[in-house]
């Protein structure tokens, strides 16, 4: 069996004001770090074997505030960066539609395979991802395991866990679920397969102030 706490990174700045982020690495703003610090509270009863981390900035400092209570050697792999949407990062919805409204069109009408100039497409997102979640299931088998990472990679995840599941080729299904920054959800990987134990918890997060917690884009 194996476990994974996977914890989406704090708020930033592109997150309060809905920009695609993607790999462009922008820091945690206040906010963010105060909500890293409430899941490192939430998970400081936990013992974990191994943390893993993406290298960008406010993924890599919210897994530092919560190994705070862990002392691990943090893992930074740059598989479990969020997607890169190149031309689209550092613009909002409303920008995109309107600065490359072909583009937009593309990406709104395909996926799973549409590739953003300078970006990469879905389905090349999950394989990078999904690899990198077959890993921690060979390598880890019986431990625990913390996953700080950004909302897209664990979309991939849960991607590439149901493509299994149903003996897809490749990839197919594209989840529809947001996470908030902060939020914890929990994997576990028993008697053959990947099961979502928990999606999305913010109980944790409820000290803050809801109106700074707005929904994000990636």
């Amino acid at each position: 069996m194996v476990q994974i706490y996977f914890v989406r990174h704090g708020q930033t700045e592109w997150n309060l004001i809905r920009k695609f982020q993607g790999q462009t690495d922008i820091p945690l703003n206040e906010v963010g770090r105060q909500q890293a610090q409430l899941a490192a509270q939430h998970l400081g009863e936990k013992t974990f074997d191994v943390m893993y981390s993406s290298d960008l900035s406010r993924a890599a400092e919210t897994a530092d505030i919560i190994n705070a209570r862990h002392n691990l050697d943090i893992v930074r792999d740059t598989r479990l960066r969020e997607r890169c949407f190149g031309k689209f990062e550092g613009h909002t919805i409303a920008e995109t539609r309107e600065k490359y409204p072909e583009l937009r069109k593309g990406y709104e009408n395909d996926k799973l395979n549409f590739k953003i100039p300078g970006g990469e497409s879905r389905l090349e997102f999950i394989r990078r991802v999904g690899g990198m979640l077959d890993d921690i299931h060979r390598n880890h088998d019986g431990q625990t395991v913390a996953v700080v990472s950004h909302g897209g990679v664990l979309g991939a995840m849960v991607s590439h866990i149901v493509s299994q599941k149903l003996n897809f080729d490749s990839p197919q299904f594209v989840p529809l679920f947001s996470l908030k920054n902060g939020s914890i959800s929990q994997l576990e990987f028993f008697n053959g397969q990947w099961l979502i134990q928990s999606l999305n918890e913010t109980h944790h997060l409820h000290a803050l102030d809801q109106d700074s917690m707005a929904e994000d884009n990636a």
